[in-house]
């Protein structure tokens, strides 16, 4: 399996975190492109349709597929002032982020969960996750899906399952949190 650090792209190659931006390599391992040069990433998800997300100490950066391209820009950041040491896709195509504060005046988000219509579509103000997972705590890892669609967030509150099935129920209202 690829380290966590770096994935496997749909397109062919490799993008890997570094602390100088997000490498794209070719599938001979030859450098092709460096996303956000000046910035430290933290960790890698490719996403369906092409899309490359990209954890810094300042969001999510996600990377439309015509932008995997040398000086290509973000289209989109999610968790702007909290530094993201994981994401993962959940079988709906929905982003959960694993955050913890980094920015003067900031705050331990948790696992923050961003459905589908929340990040593939361009937004002029940053959407709010549609749920919260470990509330108020560093989150450092993530496993999905488990069996009986339970996610595991891991990080300062220890490891913590949650069901997504009762999450639907949840979601009347709004913003969940859990």
């Amino acid at each position: 399996s690829s380290p966590p650090l770096s994935r496997r792209l749909e397109s062919g190659g490799f993008a890997v975190a570094t602390d100088e931006g997000a490498w794209l390599l070719d599938d001979t391992c030859s450098p092709v492109a460096v996303l956000s040069p000046t910035v430290h990433t933290t960790c890698i998800a490719p996403l369906p349709g092409g899309w490359l997300a990209v954890g810094s100490l300042d969001g999510l950066l996600l990377f439309a597929e015509g932008s995997l391209r040398p000086r290509g820009r973000p289209s989109a950041t999610l968790a702007r002032g909290s530094a993201v040491w994981a994401v993962e896709v959940l079988p709906d195509e929905s982003l959960l982020v694993g955050t913890s504060s980094w920015a003067a005046n900031s705050s331990d988000r948790g696992a923050l969960l961003y459905p589908p219509e929340m990040w593939k579509v361009a937004w002029h103000t940053e959407p709010l996750p549609a749920a919260i997972f470990s509330a108020g705590s560093i989150v450092w890892s993530l496993a999905v899906p488990l069996p009986g669609n339970i996610v595991a967030v891991g990080g300062g509150a220890g490891v913590q399952l949650f069901d997504l099935g009762r999450l639907a129920l949840n979601m009347d209202s709004g913003q969940a949190v859990m």
